[in-house]
């Protein structure tokens, strides 16, 4: 039997002046190694706890993995698309622990192994028990997983157990209500040996597990941390909402601004038909060409720089459009308006066909 080591191994957290995480016994005379990483973009899920511990001679380890953290949103709305990455999370509609394991899991982190195959999964609804976790109500389901692989042209094999959450909370943006479910693996461990060995790896990967102990404070933090993030997250989410919504009332706005002009310019249109006498000769614009620029809101001008096929079209949302006969035009809606004053060149007010 191994004998565990008795001094406690403690994963810290270096960006929080070497706090402790946890803290376990590893077997005597096995490598320890620990990483604790923080990315402050990702609001959802900051953190990244993940630790090792291996012997050299046997090459048995005992490994635990990050936290699976996934989310989904019901109804669908199209917004997110299967294993895209968002703030810390991996976008993914839920599944079976089973599945997640064998489909998601195991393709991640043993997948490329050479030699990687998998040898059977299997409910363990004991996992809640061995882990000490409280997590009834977010309807948790154990797993266990048995693959092989070489390391190193070494046939392992080796067992991945992990428990699987599943949480939601309603939401709302700007397609309407919806429910965010957050879910995946919260607690992920493996343990592994040369083909042959893995039971005796499997007593040996519980005994150094019921020696875990998590930090209350440590744990406090990083809550407390996830809390803030997500608050500001929130803030900046309710700040998108409010810009687009104003962006959507100026699209509004202009759409019935354009409308307006544009049947302002069809009245203009059908008044001057009604004013014109019946014999008038014909002028200078068929009734097809001053029904085109009606319908499009544009108007038709004498222009000098033009000759007559070419003709000085301009939008019709302005009332005055002036000239320098050089192709330069300036437009305004004030009748005071004159750009002669302070000008180097002269202006002349253009006449509109009809």
């Amino acid at each position: 039997m191994t004998i565990l080591s008795p001094e406690r191994y403690v994963v810290r957290d270096s960006l929080h002046q070497g706090m402790a995480v946890f803290s376990l016994h590893p077997p005597a005379g096995w490598q320890a190694w620990s990483q604790v990483t923080w990315n402050l973009a990702h609001t959802s899920h900051p953190v990244s706890v993940h630790a090792l511990l291996h012997d050299p001679e046997s090459g048995r380890a005992i490994e635990f993995l990050p936290v699976a953290s996934l989310c989904w949103v019901d109804p669908d709305y199209g917004l997110m698309r299967p294993n895209e990455a968002r703030l810390g999370q991996i976008a993914l509609p839920p599944m079976p622990a089973g599945d997640l394991m064998a489909r998601w899991l195991l393709p991640q982190v043993r997948g490329r192994h050479p030699g990687f195959t998998l040898l059977g999964i299997r409910s363990s609804p004991e996992l809640m028990e061995r882990f000490g976790m409280q997590v009834w109500d977010a309807y948790p389901e154990g797993v266990t997983a048995r693959v092989s692989w070489h390391d190193r042209g070494v046939p392992m094999e080796e067992e991945f157990v992990a428990v699987k959450v599943l949480r939601t909370c309603p939401t709302s943006g700007p397609l309407g209500g919806a429910t965010q479910i957050n879910w995946g693996f919260e607690r992920i461990a493996s343990y592994r040996a040369p083909s042959g060995g893995l039971d005796a790896a499997r007593e040996l990967f519980w005994q150094v597990s019921a020696t875990v102990q998590l930090d209350p404070a440590w744990l406090q933090l990083a809550q407390s941390l996830q809390q803030q993030l997500n608050s500001q997250h929130q803030g900046q989410v309710m700040a998108l909402y409010a810009e687009r919504q104003q962006a959507q009332r100026e699209h509004q706005a202009w759409m019935q601004h354009q409308h307006a002009v544009s049947e302002q310019n069809q009245q203009r249109y059908n008044e001057r038909m009604a004013a014109r006498p019946a014999d008038a000769p014909a002028s200078g614009m068929d009734r097809n060409e001053q029904l085109r620029d009606a319908l499009g809101g544009e108007r038709t001008y004498h222009d000098d720089f033009y000759t007559e096929a070419q003709q000085s079209k301009h939008s019709g949302s302005h009332a005055f459009v002036w000239t320098d006969q050089q192709g330069h035009y300036q437009y305004s809606d004030d009748p005071l308006f004159d750009p002669n004053v302070g000008a180097s060149q002269s202006w002349s007010l253009m006449r509109e066909k009809t």
